[in-house]
């Protein structure tokens, strides 16, 4: 069920947050440094893999124009996109504590 509700949404800038209210439904992309992950107890991994059901929404349950769905149905058009550059590969010390102290030490 899609709701006709207004969200409110703080836009983070490089130096300034701006607020602005959107119509929902609406589609809502972040950064990776929206926020830091949980990560999920033991018990909880293995109580979602026995005791919880994943429902499968399709087209179907959806109540919506079939042409405003997908690429064409888009008011959105992309300009340009691009894949973030992998970062350098990090260095392996193997040495004892104090020499990795100093190793440290030295890189920042």
């Amino acid at each position: 069920m899609l709701l006709n509700l207004t969200s409110l949404l703080s836009v983070f800038l490089k130096k300034a947050t701006t607020k602005s209210e959107w119509l929902c439904p609406c589609l809502i992309t972040t950064l990776t440094e929206m926020n830091t992950p949980r990560y999920m107890s033991v018990g909880g991994i293995f109580d979602a893999y026995r005791e919880k059901e994943v429902e499968v929404w399709t087209v179907d349950n959806l109540t919506i124009d079939p042409e405003h769905l997908g690429l064409k149905g888009s008011p959105t058009k992309v300009k340009k996109s691009y894949t973030k550059a992998p970062k350098a590969p990090g260095k392996k010390f193997n040495t004892d504590p104090e020499a990795a102290a100093k190793i440290i030490l030295k890189r920042t």
